[in-house]
């Protein structure tokens, strides 16, 4: 009965232990991917604001058209009636201040304030050559105070440690070319910011298909990020590589079918944007990228 006893004892034992090993390592392994899901839409955030900084440079935005206003300023103008009435007698003077009293209290108030608000289209061809600075400036910096926890996140998830130190250093550097008004280094540091984000993803996700257009990403952007140079056999080279790294979509036989048509679509914009660099028109250029950029957005979705 003893050993009986024992026996019990022990298998209860193992039983507990064993349950308790499956709870503790189901409950980490939960954990684990509440921090990397976490990790995986902060690096979407930075991902979209880092675009979003690209294009500010070169005035583009994805809306078709933007609000506009203009303010009308609705004053009175008494100057014609005080002239007419200029070389009147003196009845024919307090008539006419009579009747000018009267077209006061008609009149709105000096200095009524209106705004007239109407829709511009947003066009590359139409966009302003001035960079708003302003504007960027205040999303770089909230971008920043987002940095300490995203940071802290992307240790968690074992990245290399080395990697999300030069992303900190580099985006300091944004920063201070940023304030410069410098847009060539501006354009430099994005460039490199971009090029960590597929190295991030790569160990925060499983979706090998946004790997890809990551991946694509970043070589159009590398090629956007040096157009203002006209280095026209580099741009080339780099969409070369984007319609390379994008070709693996046309080839997964794991794709979705209501997929197939935005990606097939992409791949001929890509071509098509590697043609027109024989053409070397930055217009030309940017409007392709813009729409290349803004259907890649819309696949992701």
């Amino acid at each position: 009965m003893k050993k009986l006893k024992k026996i019990a004892f022990l298998v209860l034992f193992l039983i507990i232990i064993i349950l308790s090993f499956t709870i503790y390592t189901n409950a980490s392994k939960n954990n684990e991917n509440d921090i990397r899901e976490k990790s995986l839409s902060e690096i979407k955030y930075v991902e979209s604001k880092l675009i979003n900084l690209f294009n500010s440079l070169n005035n583009i935005e994805f809306e078709n058209y933007k609000i506009s206003s203009q303010e009308i300023n609705s004053q009175k103008n008494s100057d014609s009636s005080d002239s007419s009435n200029s070389d009147s007698s003196k009845e024919g003077e307090g008539n006419s201040s009579s009747s000018g009293n009267n077209s006061e209290s008609s009149n709105a108030p000096l200095g009524n304030n209106n705004k007239k608000y109407s829709l511009t289209p947003s066009t590359v061809l139409s966009q302003n050559s001035d960079i708003n600075w302003d504007y960027i400036k205040k999303e770089a910096e909230e971008v920043s105070s987002a940095m300490p926890s995203i940071t802290l996140d992307l240790y968690d998830i074992s990245l290399n440690q080395s990697d999300i130190l030069n992303f900190n250093k580099e985006y300091d550097n944004l920063l201070s070319s940023i304030k410069q008004e410098d847009k060539e280094k501006t354009m430099s540091s994005l460039n490199t910011l971009y090029s960590y984000i597929p190295k991030f993803i790569k160990n925060c996700s499983n979706d090998e298909q946004y790997k890809t257009i990551i991946n694509t990403k970043q070589y159009i952007l590398s090629a956007y990020s040096i157009l203002d140079s006209e280095d026209w056999d580099k741009i080339n080279a780099q969409i070369k590589l984007a319609v390379d790294t994008y070709s693996k979509l046309i080839t997964d036989i794991n794709l979705e079918t209501e997929k197939q048509y935005n990606i097939n679509k992409v791949y001929i914009m890509i071509n098509d944007i590697q043609n027109s660099t024989t053409i070397k028109s930055k217009d030309i250029f940017l409007i392709k990228y813009k729409n290349i950029i803004e259907e890649l957005n819309t696949i992701n979705i």
